[in-house]
């Protein structure tokens, strides 16, 4: 069972990787409308529109970032033939030597 800070760290790093990812749509987007960085400007500047706005761009962020990271994830996985390597390898022999020598 995760702890609460690791629950936390979840949600963050989710949060972060989907904010970076919006950000980046945001430059592509207003390549070609030029008019929505003063749109956005205008809207940042109201009053109003931090506590209505935050919460639910907060909550697409991390479902942005939760695709993302799935989607980066799905073409990472480990063979059984690369963690044999990785297990029969000389990182694995160089730690275990590091292992077996007394600390001082």
């Amino acid at each position: 069972m995760p702890t609460l800070f690791q629950g936390i760290q979840g949600f963050a790093g989710a949060s972060g990787v989907g904010i970076l990812c919006l950000v980046g749509l945001f430059f592509i987007v207003s390549v070609f409308a030029t008019n929505l960085p003063y749109l956005v400007t205008l809207l940042v500047s109201s009053s109003n529109w931090a506590g209505i706005a935050t919460v639910p761009v907060l909550v697409v962020a991390y479902v942005v970032g939760l695709l993302a990271i799935a989607l980066v994830d799905r073409g990472n996985q480990l063979t059984a033939s690369a963690l044999n390597a990785l297990i029969e390898g000389p990182i694995a022999l160089r730690y275990g030597q590091l292992e077996q020598r007394p600390r001082s």
